[in-house]
């Protein structure tokens, strides 16, 4: 956890709200279930049936759902806080978009483009989707046809399943999109894939073969595989990894198998239709839910939760047309309009509170400014926001791993006469602990911000991945921006 020094505010009230995301592609539609109530909200409308979306993933931060849209060449943005479609990214004619994963630090999304063999890369704008572009697009060995993806938890390998070869290419994410390997032996048809939560193995379904095919990370090699249903297609592992579930077309079931025996057993599902996608869920009570996506011929499909502690579905929840992907996520809203706007003791500047607020059990709220420079006639101004829920511990309000931290820097001409040119280089974000003298830094890179009035955005990665290296008390993580003439405005967090 972070914890802002000094003293903090509660902030306003955060509420959370965890939805399965189900995309229908008969009706071209997102069924949010709320898993509070296991009750289905309004469909969002990604277009209509023609759109065919068939794949989803969230923001690790609870900000943005993508939706691949593989008979329009296009990713949907859904907001999740208000379960809207705020807008439609295009994608180059004829990718035929199949499967899409999120970057650990929310600020890349790549689509698997199984109609021009490429991985579009697309470049995310943290508060405005409408601005979101198509960075990059990796090309892909001939014929590979790719139909799934995943991201490793560190953000530094994407490895993509390509169907039409039978292979598995890795992408170097952090060597600029670089192509490592393709490497072969996974059986034939390979469906899905999946990425044990320490990052160390891979898993791919083989549906011509009836079994899932592991391999260790970075990729050396395949590893063991082993049997489950009939023409396996969708895979998800529990929280800790320890389990897997398997969707299997063939047999119209889904098989759970303990990763440390390799051994597995039969999930029995409702009617008679095959599921087409699986995802895990653990409640606040601790107990373990899978949730199937199963088509119905002629109508809605249905979501099928199953209480894996007692191994028993609940009431299947109706969703849209020919359900075809499930992903969950946690989103988060505020019950104040102004978002969270923290800082702490800078180096450039003084911080001045404003008012006091009582704000009943939750104590009092208290707004703090951000970090400012003055460089000629021009004000420089480094504001963090955070996306997440906060809570107290020991004093101080801490920032969960998982939440977003987005950093606004403004300019502003002060008076008349001459505008400085003020140009930022960078924005760095590095760690340091005293105990164990370990440093590391991460850079940015930022435009030139050169006249009148002007804002940049950085999405930052998130709290976990800053801190993954040291985890001692006395931790500190610094923010700071350098300007001309090497003024710096600086930021400092403090884990506990």
């Amino acid at each position: 956890m972070l914890a802002l020094a000094g003293a903090w505010p509660g902030g306003a009230a955060a509420k959370s709200t965890t939805y399965a995301y189900v995309a229908n592609s008969g009706s071209g539609s997102v069924t949010p279930v709320n898993l509070a109530t296991m009750k289905a909200q309004s469909a969002i409308s990604v277009g209509n049936s023609t759109y065919k979306p068939s794949a989803i993933a969230v923001d690790p931060s609870g900000t943005y759902a993508y939706v691949a849209n593989s008979g329009n060449d296009s990713v949907s943005v859904i907001a999740m806080s208000t379960n809207t479609n705020l807008a439609t990214i295009t994608l180059p004619a004829g990718s035929i978009p199949a499967a899409l994963a999120v970057t650990p630090n929310g600020q890349h999304v790549y689509v698997a483009n199984s109609g021009n063999n490429t991985v579009s890369v697309i470049n995310v704008n943290p508060l405005s989707p409408g601005a979101d572009t198509v960075g990059t697009n990796v090309h892909l060995p001939s014929n590979a046809a790719p139909n799934a993806i995943a991201i490793t938890p560190n953000g530094e390998l994407a490895y993509v399943v390509d169907n039409g070869i039978a292979a598995i290419t890795p992408i170097k994410i952090t060597s600029g999109n670089a192509l490592g390997p393709t490497f072969y032996g996974i059986g034939s048809n390979p469906w899905d894939i999946a990425i044990s939560s320490d990052g160390t193995t891979g898993y791919v379904s083989s549906s011509t073969a009836g079994d899932v095919v592991s391999f260790s990370i970075p990729a050396d090699g395949v590893g063991h595989s082993f049997p489950v249903g009939q023409v396996p297609t969708a895979i998800a592992l529990s929280g800790t990894s320890s389990f897997m579930y398997v969707a299997n077309k063939g047999s119209q079931n889904i098989s759970s198998v303990n990763l440390s025996t390799r051994k597995s057993s039969t999930i029995g599902l409702p009617g008679s239709n095959s599921p087409t996608d699986v995802a895990t869920w653990t409640n606040g009570s601790g107990t373990p839910y899978l949730f199937v996506t199963i088509p119905s011929k002629g109508g809605n499909g249905i979501l099928d939760p199953i209480n894996l502690a007692t191994g028993t579905g609940g009431t299947a929840i109706s969703v849209g047309q020919n359900p075809r992907a499930v992903a969950i996520g946690t989103a988060w809203s505020t019950t104040s309009t102004t978002p969270y706007n923290l800082s702490n003791l800078g180096t450039s500047s003084k911080t001045t509170p404003t008012s006091t607020t009582p704000t009943g059990r939750s104590g009092q709220r208290l707004r703090l400014r951000g970090r400012s420079v003055r460089l000629g006639n021009q004000k420089v101004t480094l504001t963090p926001r955070v996306r997440g829920k906060l809570h107290r511990s020991h004093g101080h309000i801490c920032v969960p791993p998982k939440a977003l931290l987005i950093f606004k820097l403004t300019t502003r001409r002060l008076h008349r006469g001459p505008r400085a040119q003020v140009r930022h280089e960078e924005l760095s974000f590095g760690h340091h602990n005293r105990h164990s003298k370990r440093h590391g830094r991460m850079v940015m890179k930022l435009r030139h911000l050169s006249r009148g009035k002007h804002a940049v955005i950085v999405k930052l990665a998130f709290v976990e991945h800053l801190v993954k290296h040291v985890r001692q008390n006395g931790h500190i993580v610094t923010v700071s921006t350098s300007a001309q003439a090497r003024r710096k405005i600086k930021l400092r967090f403090h884990v506990c």
